[in-house]
């Protein structure tokens, strides 16, 4: 091969690679919380900042709540305001809202262990654990490797069965385990890539949903806590029709439909309905 052909492929290397780079930038995800205020809280937790909100109440019920992908603790205020007795814990998951975004992989299991060391620093034996979509998947993982803290478990809309999420494309090639979501992940930790895009959540993006595979399906038979799905048959992100995978694997589980109004925002959607479902399912024996 000549120099100057040599040359063109060099530079046609250079325009796919750059191409490739500028296109996830473009269709993934961003973090596009704001600055750091004075009434942020935050507390280190394997050497980052995690921002967390905790009420200490006179009480022995501690509910703990996970938010959604690309989301932060705010996400719970309209239902967990309704909560008067009992503790509440909300914090932005590691790698999402205003807590760090370490150099890690972000997956099911990651999550869970960043939420262990939390709950063992505010020491917190005992909970139930409230999760939205990405929320409820880390939830329903962590109950089936914690039985003996994690008492109850409320979901809304689980995202982690394999198949169960609904994108758009190019999102619908990339967001499952694969050789795509492989690629993708690799772009995503690049340096070029981190210089290019610093407020991507390409790496997070990559990390969860490559946990979203058969290790997940697994872990749902080794859960016997009692688990509530609140679900709507309307969502259009995760797919109302695998909530029957759920019920059939998971031996304590119970299916709560949610409004069609609903969609994937059930934890805004009528929020007094919702907790007073919640605190039935909470309560009883």
């Amino acid at each position: 091969m000549t120099k100057k052909k040599m040359l063109y492929v060099y530079i046609i290397f250079i325009i796919f690679i750059m191409t490739s780079f500028i296109s996830f930038g473009l269709f993934l995800p961003s973090n596009n919380t704001n600055s750091v205020t004075s009434e942020d809280k935050f507390i280190e937790i394997k050497n980052s900042r995690i921002r967390f909100k905790f009420i200490q109440r006179s009480s022995d019920v501690n509910l703990i709540f996970l938010h959604s992908f690309g989301g932060s603790f705010e996400t719970w205020d309209s239902l967990s305001n309704y909560f008067k007795n009992e503790n509440i814990l909300t914090f932005d998951l590691i790698g999402f809202g205003k807590s760090d975004k370490p150099d890690i992989e972000y997956s099911l299991d990651t999550q869970f262990k960043y939420l262990n060391t939390l709950l063992d620093t505010l020491k917190i034996k005992r909970c139930t654990l409230i999760g939205s979509s990405m929320g409820a998947s880390i939830s329903i993982w962590a109950a089936s490797k914690d039985s003996e803290r994690i008492e109850k478990v409320v979901t809304f809309a689980p995202s982690g069965f394999p198949g169960s999420m609904n994108h758009d494309w190019p999102g619908n090639l990339f967001y499952k385990p694969g050789m795509l979501n492989k690629i993708g992940g690799y772009i995503s930790k690049t340096s070029l890539f981190n210089f290019l895009f610093p407020n991507s959540l390409g790496r997070q993006t990559f990390s969860i949903t490559n946990s979203y595979n058969d290790s997940f399906v697994n872990a749902l038979s080794s859960v016997t806590q009692p688990v509530l799905l609140l679900w709507s048959r309307n969502d259009m992100r995760s797919l109302f029709g695998y909530s029957g995978e759920y019920i059939k694997r998971m031996r304590n589980s119970f299916l709560y439909e949610l409004p069609s109004e609903a969609g994937h925002n059930g934890p805004a959607f009528q929020p007094e309905e919702t907790y007073k479902i919640i605190s039935e399912f909470i309560y009883q024996n």
